[in-house]
């Protein structure tokens, strides 16, 4: 399965791929958080026809990306890459992972279990942060860290921005090896359009 700008992410080749069927650490029988203030899903337009676009630094090579939705279905959007979205009562998430959980407050943690041996822990580290884009500046980002090991000596470092009704404004990978960091991909949105729903645009998720 392909899972939009994690794609990017990924396919770096420093860190497990093709997962199996992975678990989140919510907890079952648990009630959703109730959010007093934004929530997750004000940080990702779930409208058809919404078109982002990246600048990617790539171990030293420089790319563009486009993503768009490009489908709506049972409350949840499908982009160009064929990445499914969908906003519950915890959070936003793909076919594999929670990107972002309710509440949104910094310290609120969870992790995703991808195979018997690799673990992502995610941390919201900042709230109601500027963060400046080409496409301008934004406010009130939150932004996500996500560890995961490789190995005894190394861990991947994911940090990503995301900014209120916009998605993924900046995504930065970095691979810690025995306290060393280097730097591997850096992603910035240098391009966006929400779709419109009433220019046939359909809308999914709660409102």
């Amino acid at each position: 399965m392909k899972t939009g700008l994690w794609v990017v992410v990924w396919g770096a080749g420093v860190v497990l791929a093709g997962a199996a069927c992975a678990t989140t650490g919510a907890t079952a029988g648990k009630e959703a958080p109730v959010a007093a203030g934004p929530r997750a899903a004000d940080y990702y337009p779930m409208l058809v026809g919404t078109r982002w676009t990246y600048a990617i630094s790539m171990l030293g090579q420089t790319s563009e990306q486009q993503l768009s939705l490009v489908r709506a279905e049972n409350g949840q959007v499908e982009d160009s890459t064929g990445a499914q979205f969908i906003v519950d009562g915890y959070g936003l998430r793909d076919q594999k992972r929670y990107l972002l959980r309710d509440p949104l407050e910094v310290g609120t943690k969870w992790n995703n279990v991808v195979s018997p041996s690799a673990v992502e822990h995610f941390e919201i580290v900042g709230v109601r942060q500027p963060c400046d884009a080409k496409v301008g500046p934004q406010d009130g980002c939150v932004i996500v860290e996500m560890k995961t090991r490789i190995d005894q000596d190394k861990q991947l470092l994911i940090e990503t921005t995301y900014g209120p009704g916009t998605g993924i404004v900046r995504q930065t990978t970095t691979l810690e090896n025995k306290g060393a960091r280097i730097p591997q991909t850096r992603l910035e949105l240098v391009g966006f359009a929400l779709g419109d729903a009433g220019d046939g645009g359909v809308r999914a998720g709660p409102p």
